[in-house]
């Protein structure tokens, strides 16, 4: 047996005989039998066949992930598509909208415990109007003695009739503006309009009637008309004064 380290190990020319050597010197020579032989190189062809294998998997793995790698780098050169969509945001503006979001999140969080701090405070008082009515007559007390600060009620009412008026002044002044601009299409459009375009229809029968849009006449062409209507009225008394005169000469 070897009690070190195998540093050599070799066969003669024949593949009969085994020599190997240890680290410690000794040699030892060993004669190999043809059923030892055989599995040994029954071995040594199994090994071999697997390392072959394993080379040939192992080339097809990295075959493999050279594919994936040129398929990556592909797709990581590959331009990208326009955006066509009008209503799809920038980067800035996303940045922006997102920021917006982030505000409007937090100012509705800020609502909504206001809100639940105002359902408390609801809840107690009406708790304690509950309570007040539950006691006896003279140990009541009235709704005016529930005002913690009575100038800060008035304070808040002012505060709320004066945001009132500003949105009446606010709402007075588009009021105006819309009148106005409806003046403007009425007497565009309506006010020189003497009969409108009206249509009946019988309900048993074919047939229909219509008017004719008819415009106003105009201040000049009324002028115009009095005046004749003045000339002809001129013209008839002239008319009548000369029958006049000569029947009385005849008389």
């Amino acid at each position: 047996g070897l009690d070190s380290h195998l540093s050599g190990i070799s066969l003669d020319a024949f593949d009969t005989k085994l020599i190997t050597s240890a680290s410690d010197g000794n040699i030892f020579l060993y004669r190999v039998t043809p059923d030892f032989h055989t599995a040994v190189t029954d071995t040594m062809a199994v090994d071999a066949a697997a390392q072959k294998e394993a080379a040939m998997a192992r080339a097809e793995e990295l075959k493999i992930e050279e594919l994936k790698a040129a398929d990556e780098l592909s797709v990581s050169q590959a331009e990208p598509e326009d955006i066509v969509d009008p209503k799809h945001y920038s980067i800035q503006q996303e940045k922006i909208q997102a920021e917006e979001d982030r505000r409007l999140a937090e100012a509705e969080k800020k609502k909504e415990a206001m809100r639940a701090k105002i359902e408390a405070l609801r809840a107690e008082f009406e708790k304690l109007l509950e309570t007040n009515a539950l006691l006896p007559g003279p140990e009541q007390l009235s709704r005016e003695e529930f005002e913690v600060d009575p100038e800060l009620r008035v304070l808040l009412e002012k505060e709320a009739a004066d945001k009132v008026e500003e949105a009446r002044k606010e709402l007075a002044w588009e009021s105006e503006k819309k009148r106005i601009g409806l003046e403007k299409l009425t007497t565009a459009f309506i006010d020189d309009i003497a009969v409108e375009h009206v249509k009946l229809a019988a309900f048993r029968a074919p047939y229909f009637v219509q008017s004719f849009r008819t415009k106003k006449l105009t201040h000049e062409q009324r002028e115009r008309i009095d005046a004749v209507h003045a000339l002809i009225v001129k013209e008839e008394a002239k008319k009548k004064g000369k029958e006049g005169d000569g029947g009385g000469q005849a008389g």
